[in-house]
């Protein structure tokens, strides 16, 4: 069953690049999928499942980081759902290692890869995350990166509508060009005098929509127990996390020391015996047989 469910994964992972351009293809033909065995010296201090009398999958696996606060989480099940996000691995790891040290956890803040815009704190479990703009002189600006989860094609739909004059609704821009990268964004705006005055009363992340929000006020997970747990901050993930990983630390120390001790007094045996040969203490050759 595992062999078969690793195929099938396998076949139905489409080598599709990620980036801000290609996301709506990505989107439509799936995301490219890479497969790693877990922690080979974790295998024997996993609980394992059965299924038809055959073992299958452990009941969790345990990685040396909560991946659930590197990758982040965004879906809905029944009754519940659940908002995480991406935070940076070292952040994660110094926090661990501080937790270690009988410290508490700092305070972490989202972080995404390669993303250049910001991301600050807003009120309580809430954060405010920038993209990038800058005027380059009086009737030009260039926006270099997007907000979290805004894509390329949706933003340039937008600033088309910007630039759209018709009798209801003046034109708030007077044009606008790209110039991406299979990695980066860039869009440049020309406007007139008048509409970039217009924009920058208004606030130029206001008017350009280049402000989104992420909240932490909706994580919700199993707990070590395998029940339904609303997590009040990442912390308080950390904390569940450490006790489980730190257990099984312990486990592998004690599994390690059992297995040395049998191999030590396996030697030894090995030793007295050939000891006990070389002294003649023990005959094995030239013995007449009974």
């Amino acid at each position: 069953m595992r062999a078969a469910l690793l195929l099938a994964l396998i076949g139905t992972a489409q080598a599709v690049v990620m980036t801000r351009r290609r996301i709506g293809a990505a989107a439509t033909a799936g995301l490219a999928a890479q497969l790693k065995p877990a922690n080979a010296a974790d295998d024997d201090l996993l609980d394992q499942l059965e299924d038809d009398g055959q073992m299958i999958e452990p009941q969790f696996y345990a990685p040396v980081l909560p991946m659930v606060l590197v990758n982040g989480s965004d879906g809905i099940g029944t009754g519940w759902s659940s908002q995480i996000p991406n935070f940076n691995p070292r952040d994660l790891v110094n926090a661990l290692i501080a937790m270690i040290d009988g410290q508490e956890p700092g305070e972490l803040l989202p972080w995404y890869d390669g993303f250049k815009g910001e991301i600050v704190p807003k009120g309580q479990d809430k954060y405010a995350v920038r993209g990038k703009i800058e005027k380059i002189d009086d009737n030009t600006l260039e926006i270099s990166e997007l907000p979290i989860r805004t894509w390329t094609q949706p933003y340039k739909e937008f600033l088309e509508s910007l630039a759209a004059d018709d009798a209801k609704k003046p034109a708030r821009i007077a044009d606008f060009s790209q110039h991406h990268t299979d990695t980066t964004v860039r869009f440049t705006v020309t406007m007139t005098n008048e509409q970039m005055k217009d924009a920058e009363d208004k606030g130029l992340y206001k008017f350009f929509k280049l402000e989104s929000s992420l909240s932490t006020s909706n994580m919700v997970l199993f707990d070590p127990q395998g029940r339904i747990k609303k997590y009040e901050s990442v912390q308080d993930i950390l904390r569940d996390f450490f006790d489980v990983r730190l257990r099984l630390y312990q486990k592998r120390k004690g599994l390690l020391a059992d297995r040395i001790t049998t191999e030590y007094k396996r030697m030894d045996n090995k030793v007295r015996f050939i000891l006990e040969v070389i002294s003649g203490a023990l005959v094995i050759n030239n013995r007449k047989k009974s």
